[in-house]
């Protein structure tokens, strides 16, 4: 799986977090194998007096692509709440995969 990450703010992203993310994303492999690419993006958001983080990952599939965008009041939050979302959305797509499947051979 190939992975782009962008930097928070124009800023170079921690190592640290992006060793994070490789291995949250190598979870995800659990669910589902074919996984084109993943794109992670970390926002600040846009008005001044607000903190936290936008976290934004985006994976292409061979015949979709499943997004996800989460909040935390730190990156290592909106990351963590954006791989749970990113998990439950991979379940459910693996499920309605696995009905047309099972659909197609009756």
């Amino acid at each position: 799986m190939m992975i782009s990450t962008i930097a928070l703010s124009s800023r170079p992203a921690d190592p640290q977090i992006l060793a994070r993310i490789e291995e949250k994303l190598k979870q995800v492999e659990r669910f589902i194998d074919s996984v084109i690419d993943a794109h992670v993006v970390f926002r600040q958001p846009e008005r001044e007096n607000k903190k936290g983080a936008f976290t934004e990952i985006r994976l292409t599939l061979p015949d979709s692509i499943v997004f996800v965008r989460e909040f935390g009041h730190t990156i290592e939050s909106s990351l963590e709440e954006a791989m749970r979302s990113l998990k439950r959305q991979l379940l459910k797509y693996r499920m309605r995969k696995r009905a047309r499947r099972a659909g197609n051979k009756k």
